[in-house]
């Protein structure tokens, strides 16, 4: 335990060239795409273009996104939430957050 830990910041050893204290992720990586999607949602408030431009190299790298629909777009799925999703993302359907969460398909 600490391999990774060099000066008191993390670094990377499948990087080296990688600067300390940062991560290497890539939108290739299936253990990392659903993280990355969720960055890009919850980065989305910041830096939109930048949000749109990862989930668009992701979704070009195979990664399948969870579907959200809103409670007021499909009433219907009232009741069978299968999880809520944080950050909330935007719903499919109408494209805005959903205050009352989110139903997500599998």
């Amino acid at each position: 335990m600490g391999a990774h830990i060099v000066n008191g910041q993390f670094q990377s050893d499948k990087y080296p060239t990688c600067p300390p204290g940062k991560v290497p992720l890539s939108v290739k990586d299936k253990r990392a795409q659903p993280f990355l999607w969720g960055f890009a949602q919850a980065h989305r408030e910041v830096d939109a273009e930048f949000s749109d431009d990862l989930e668009t190299a992701l979704r070009a790298a195979g990664y399948v996104p969870p579907h959200g629909i809103c409670y007021q777009c499909q009433p219907a799925a009232m009741g069978m939430t299968v999880a809520h999703v944080q950050p909330v993302p935007l719903c499919s359907k109408c494209g805005r957050p959903c205050s009352g969460g989110h139903w997500v398909e599998p």
